[in-house]
C-alpha cells in the first residue's frame, strides 16, 4: 500500500512483501479481504495461542474472536468492546 517510502518519496516494497506476493502467485491464491471479523483459520490459532489450546472454555467454544486492521484498528475495538 506504499507504506514506506525511499529518499525520493516514492513508495518502497520490502521484499519480503515481493516474496509473498510471487508465493501467493505460484500457489493460485488470490487478494481477497477476508470477511469482516477476519480469517476463521487465523483467527482459532490466534486464540489457542492467547489462551492456550487446553482452556476448558476454548475448547468447548466459548472464547470468540475478531480480527481488526492494523495495530491502532485492533486497539480500537478492543478498547470499545471493553468500554
Amino acid at each position: 500500500m506504499g507504506a514506506y517510502r525511499d529518499d525520493n518519496g516514492k513508495p518502497y516494497i520490502l521484499p519480503c512483501v515481493r516474496t509473498a506476493e510471487e508465493r501467493i502467485l505460484a500457489n493460485n491464491m488470490n487478494h481477497e479481504y477476508s470477511g469482516i471479523d477476519g480469517i476463521p483459520s487465523f483467527r482459532e490459532k490466534c486464540v489457542k495461542l492467547g489462551w492456550g489450546k487446553d482452556l476448558p472454555a476454548v475448547n468447548e467454544g466459548r472464547v470468540v474472536s475478531c480480527q481488526s486492521i492494523s495495530g491502532t484498528g485492533s486497539l480500537r475495538v478492543g478498547l470499545d468492546f471493553l468500554k
